[in-house]
């Protein structure tokens, strides 16, 4: 029977695994956490994530995400 911290251990798994081929896809293998988050600080300082940080906000915006991350989490992430 699924718990709540199975289905949450499965989130984090499939999250993680969608980065890194996200990351692989544009020919970066980091896969430490520290190596990631220089990475993808790279990627929205490049303009390359303005596209999900849209798809997100819209999701929210149209009430499709349910339950989402508390207000103050909502708007950290800006297009650039």
């Amino acid at each position: 029977m699924p718990t709540y911290r199975n289905d949450l251990l499965e989130l984090g798994l499939q999250s993680e695994a969608n980065i890194l081929k996200f990351l692989c896809e544009r020919g970066i293998h980091s896969k430490g956490a520290n190596a990631v988050v220089k990475q993808m600080r790279a990627l929205h300082l490049a303009d390359e994530l303005n596209g999900k940080i849209q798809r997100y906000r819209s999701l929210l915006w149209s009430g499709a995400i349910v339950d989402p991350a508390p207000g103050f989490t909502q708007d950290i992430f800006e297009e650039v």
